[in-house]
């Protein structure tokens, strides 16, 4: 499993907690929620970076 996909199982969950027992939670809910927001970003860069890689004849490991 991806960090993205443990993160957003983790972001449903803390979302979970909000609904249930209030904005007691919502520190863990926003926390998670940054840390999906940075695992798609390192996926999308990964991605930019091997087109990239590609464009210049460079073949990946």
């Amino acid at each position: 499993m991806s960090d993205l996909e443990l993160y957003t199982k983790a972001l449903a969950g803390a979302a979970e907690l909000v609904a249930k027992y209030g904005d007691e939670f919502l520190p863990a809910f926003i926390c998670m929620e940054q840390k999906v927001e940075e695992a798609r970003s390192q996926k999308s860069a990964m991605a930019r970076a091997l087109e990239v890689a590609r464009a210049a004849g460079i073949t990946a490991r």
